[in-house]
C-alpha cells in the first residue's frame, strides 16, 4: 500500500485553486464554503496528484493539481473544477479540534482507502462525516420502495453540477419542502407551490429541477396506475444485470453504463425529466440495482 496524503491544520483553498473568478463563483454557488472537494488519482502507484471534483461523480478525471503542504494549511493550484466526476471527493475543511491533528491515509493498489477504523472505503467516503455515514448505511443498499426510489431520483437530479455533500446537507430541508417525496403529494403541487420552492433558500433553487420533481412525480403515478406498464421500482430493477460483478478497482468505474443509458431512454419515453444516463447511473447505484462497491471495500450489504 502507498500513502494517500496527510495534513496538519485546517485545509484552505486559494483563489488560484478555483480557476479565477468564474470558478470561484461556481464553488460559492455549490455552497462549498466549508468543504473542499478534491481527490487523488486513486490507482496510481505513487499518489501525487490531486484533482478537484465539484460534481463528485465516478469516472474519468481532468485538471490535475499538485498539493503543497504549508504550516497550517493545505493549498492547491488547478485550472478548472469542471469535467470531473462523483466518487472522487473529499476532505472537509471544517475540522473539529480533535481532528486538527496530523492525519494520514493509505491507499490500496485498487484505489481504496484504509480509514482510521481499519475499514477500506472509496476516497469519497474516507473522511468521517455525512458522506461516510451515507456510504456506510445507505449507498448501494437494495430498496424497492417507491417513495425511497423517487426521492433518490429527485435528489440525484438536484445534484447535477453540484457535490453530493451539498445535497446531503440539505436533505432534511428537501424532504420538508417536497412532502417527504411522497409522489402523490408532489404530483399535486401547483404552479404557486413551485414558485414558493424556487424562493426557498434551504434547497437548491433551480427552477428546472424543481419543475422536474413534479413532472417525475406525475410520471411515477402514471406508471403505478397503468395496467400494462411496470411501476417505477420494477422499471428500474428490470435493468439489474443477471450476473452482477463488483468492480475490482476504482479504475473500472464509469459515469454511465449500458444499463443506465437504456434506462434513461425508457424513463424519458414515459415522461420523466432530468434523467440523463449519468443521473440514472447514480440512482441505480444508490438503490442497489448496480452494485458498485469495490471488491474488498466495506459494504453494508455484506457487513
Amino acid at each position: 500500500m502507498t500513502p494517500f496524503f496527510s495534513w496538519t491544520g485546517t485545509p484552505t483553498v486559494h483563489d488560484s485553486a478555483c480557476g479565477g473568478s468564474k470558478m470561484k463563483g461556481l464553488w460559492s454557488n455549490a455552497a462549498l464554503s466549508t468543504d473542499i472537494v478534491c481527490a487523488s488519482t486513486p490507482y496510481a502507484q505513487n499518489v501525487s496528484r490531486i484533482t478537484f471534483d465539484h460534481r463528485q461523480r465516478y469516472g474519468w478525471r481532468k485538471n490535475n493539481a499538485r498539493p503543497t503542504l504549508r504550516k497550517d494549511s493545505l493549498t492547491y493550484s488547478a485550472n478548472s473544477a469542471a469535467d470531473v466526476t462523483k466518487g472522487e471527493t473529499a476532505m472537509r475543511t471544517s475540522l473539529s479540534k480533535e481532528e486538527r491533528t496530523e492525519q494520514s491515509f493509505e491507499t490500496t493498489t485498487n484505489g481504496l482507502i484504509r480509514c482510521e477504523d481499519g475499514l477500506l472505503r472509496p476516497e469519497w467516503a474516507a473522511a468521517p462525516g455525512l458522506l461516510r455515514d451515507y456510504y456506510d448505511t445507505e449507498w448501494g443498499v437494495p430498496t424497492h420502495d417507491e417513495r425511497e426510489i423517487f426521492e433518490r431520483l429527485c435528489l440525484e437530479a438536484f445534484q447535477a453540477g453540484l457535490s453530493w455533500l451539498t445535497i446531503l446537507k440539505r436533505r432534511d430541508a428537501f424532504r420538508e419542502a417536497f412532502a417527504h417525496f411522497d409522489p402523490d403529494a408532489v404530483a399535486s403541487f401547483s404552479d404557486a407551490d413551485l414558485e414558493r420552492l424556487a424562493h426557498n433558500p434551504s434547497i437548491i433553487r433551480n427552477r428546472r429541477k424543481i419543475e422536474a420533481a413534479r413532472t417525475n412525480a406525475r410520471a411515477t403515478l402514471h406508471l403505478r396506475e397503468s395496467t400494462d406498464l411496470p411501476d417505477l421500482p420494477a422499471l428500474l430493477w428490470s435493468y439489474a444485470p443477471e450476473n452482477p460483478q463488483r468492480p475490482r478497482s476504482i479504475s473500472e468505474l464509469r459515469p454511465t453504463s449500458p444499463e443506465s443509458i437504456a434506462c434513461s431512454k425508457e424513463l424519458k419515453k414515459h415522461g420523466f425529466a432530468f434523467v440523463g444516463p449519468t443521473t440514472v447511473m447514480s440512482t441505480l447505484e444508490a438503490i442497489g440495482v448496480l452494485d458498485r462497491h469495490i471488491e474488498g471495500a466495506y459494504s453494508p450489504v455484506t457487513a
